[in-house]
């Protein structure tokens, strides 16, 4: 008894351009998503209300973040530098920045208390990328 199969390229083919068309929706919800990241990170730097000190700088006073705050904008350095962009192995999006005192008002330090201003951006916005990729991979496949 022999089976022959006729027709397996085309639905091998199919199967790749589907898989494929997957994974493109995927990367872009995944892009779009970091952007999103992005957004909300510098807003959440440039916007709310702040509960620091307040102390003068010349003629400007700044009211600081309070721990537990992101960061109050100052030089607009920090949130200037807000960046979204592919990983050098193309295989995913990075949100951060070159700044290095990004982490340690992220993370704190020895003698800062942590100003947060990156993870709640993610984690703000994790359930609509979760979501979108989800719905992205359904509309393909």
């Amino acid at each position: 008894m022999s089976i022959e199969v006729i027709g397996i390229e085309n639905v091998i083919a199919k199967m790749y351009l589907a898989a494929n068309s997957a994974e493109n929706a995927v990367d872009e919800e995944v892009r779009k998503g970091a952007f999103v990241v992005q957004d909300t990170a510098t807003n959440s730097i440039k916007s709310g209300g702040k509960s620091g000190k307040a102390y003068k700088r010349g003629e400007k006073t700044h009211i600081a973040s309070a721990a537990g705050e992101a960061p109050a904008a100052d030089t607009g350095k920090l949130d200037g530098s807000i960046l979204a962009l592919k990983s050098i192995d193309g295989d995913g999006w990075l949100v951060g920045t070159a700044e290095d005192y990004g982490k340690y008002l992220e993370l704190g330090t020895k003698d800062i208390k942590p100003r947060p201003w990156l993870i709640p951006a993610l984690e703000k916005n994790r359930n609509a990328i979760e979501n979108n990729i989800k719905s992205a991979i359904k509309a393909k496949l």
